[in-house]
């Protein structure tokens, strides 16, 4: 009798490690996790916006996991946040200390960290391609673009924009390219890619093959768009020309210009400000862009908010590299009403100054 209970046990624990081992979850399941949690105590759309928009390579290059085939140990560790410590078993997760004592929420700005930088007052922004007294853009039709992401494949509107050019060419620019561009690989969901297209500026090489590709909404039009003679971009789309406060949408960088890229950086970076007083020393100094919300996502990468008197909310990424020369500045913003459209398009624009960047 006591050996049939004993089998009993030893096969019942048997079933238990099989099941136990079938249903460790892997570090993919992990990340989406605790991507939830942040999300469910994440306040506001600037900390939502960015828990959405980066939470998954944040949390993923943060976390190590250690396997131990029945159950595994995540370990996270976010800068300015105290170390976690998860269990994984069954494909559920359960912390080793409280989830609040371990501060895991991308964006959250952890006070006593912050740098002393000074108060903001007019910002200083690099000047742009296209100023406003140029003329509005021409813009052509020029069919469709294939967009293929992990999402899936979608075809989206492709747009000729004419520009403004530092440097003349030989050859006249043309508005749209001589011939058909690849397909693009970019990220974007399914539910917002039938309100996007895809808008071509010619680059201004003497090639009228190259071209510099931005998105934005299907059917708002071009306000500037322009190449500098050091390399920087322009790009602005807005919802009606003719509105004071219209829906807008910009893209630029800096190019080679070393005081624009600098000045960028510490209008942008409220934690490098001081390196860009030091760096390249004005007058006035460099100061943070007035109203300014800016959350750290990584070493390079900043989304903020910006208050302002529009209808609108401001949001937009940053992305920055100074640590050689050539120093990098890009940043997106978007100032519109549909927060899950602006979250897709920053995410985008995200995407392409990280490859610049890189």
């Amino acid at each position: 009798m006591f050996r049939r209970k004993r089998n009993g046990w030893l096969l019942f624990l048997f079933f238990v490690l099989i099941l136990m081992a079938s249903t460790n979850p892997a570090k993919t399941e992990y990340v989406s996790w605790i991507k939830e949690q942040a999300l469910a105590k994440s306040d506001g759309f600037l900390e939502t916006g960015a828990i959405s928009l980066f939470g998954d390579p944040v949390f993923d290059s943060s976390t190590t996991s250690n396997n131990y085939v029945f159950f595994s140990v995540f370990t996270t560790d976010l800068p300015g946040s105290d170390e976690m410590k998860i269990i994984g078993l069954f494909h559920n997760f359960i912390p080793l200390q409280s989830f609040e004592s371990g501060g895991a929420a991308v964006g959250r700005t952890n006070e006593s960290a912050k740098p002393a930088v000074s108060e903001p007052r007019k910002p200083n922004t690099a000047p742009a391609p296209a100023p406003v007294s140029d003329p509005v853009p021409v813009m052509k039709n020029g069919g469709t673009v294939k967009v293929i992401g992990e999402a899936g494949t979608f075809e989206l509107p492709f747009i000729g924009v004419s520009a403004i050019y530092g440097i003349s060419g030989d050859t006249e620019p043309s508005i749209l390219p001589s011939r058909s561009i690849p397909d693009l690989h970019f990220d974007l969901p399914a539910k917002y890619a039938d309100q996007l297209a895809v808008y071509w500026v010619n680059a201004g090489e003497g090639d009228n093959s190259k071209g510099l590709i931005y998105f934005g909404p299907h059917g708002w039009k071009a306000k500037r768009a322009g190449v500098g003679a050091n390399g920087s971009t322009g790009f602005t789309l807005v919802s009606d020309l003719s509105s004071e406060q219209p829906q807008s949408i910009s893209y630029r960088t800096d190019g080679s210009c070393f005081g624009c890229a600098v000045t960028s950086i510490g209008s942008y970076f409220p934690d490098l400000n001081e390196w860009a007083n030091e760096t390249f020393p004005l007058s006035e100094g460099t100061q943070v862009v007035d109203g300014l919300n800016a959350v750290r996502i990584d070493e390079h990468t900043v989304a903020y908010s910006i208050q302002n008197t529009s209808d609108y909310e401001t949001n937009g990424v940053a992305v920055e590299s100074h640590d050689s020369q050539p120093f990098f500045f890009g940043n997106a913003e978007i100032t519109n009403a549909d927060k899950g459209l602006a979250t897709t398009l920053l995410n985008i624009y995200l995407q392409k100054m990280s490859r610049i960047r890189n």
